[in-house]
């Protein structure tokens, strides 16, 4: 699938997680205080696209990925999320940093 053509007055951003919050028990706003921090300045710069390279970085659980979908709605952004790994493409898995 060839990606859609982006308006050259479009702006987009990528949001990644902050590093060793996956899986941890903590409160929203502190595992997601990046997403917290980008949505407003999406909205304040006018950026209308968001883009993940994995669903799980907007939440480790159903209540949390609500949450974050519902900020970015708010924000007024787009999400997209990065295909998946196809066997006949080229890819670089990610690094574990466990």
């Amino acid at each position: 699938m060839k990606p859609l053509p982006q308006a050259k007055s479009e702006k987009a951003t990528a949001y990644k997680r902050a590093p060793g919050t996956r899986g941890k028990n903590a409160p929203y706003d502190q595992k997601f205080s990046n997403l917290i921090k980008l949505c407003e300045k999406a909205k304040a710069e006018g950026i209308r696209n968001i883009i993940v390279t994995w669903p799980w970085v907007i939440g480790d659980t159903y209540e949390e990925v609500i949450e974050s979908l519902s900020r970015i709605s708010d924000a007024g952004l787009v999400l997209h999320v990065v295909e998946r790994f196809q066997p006949d493409k080229p890819y670089l898995p990610p690094v574990s940093r466990n």
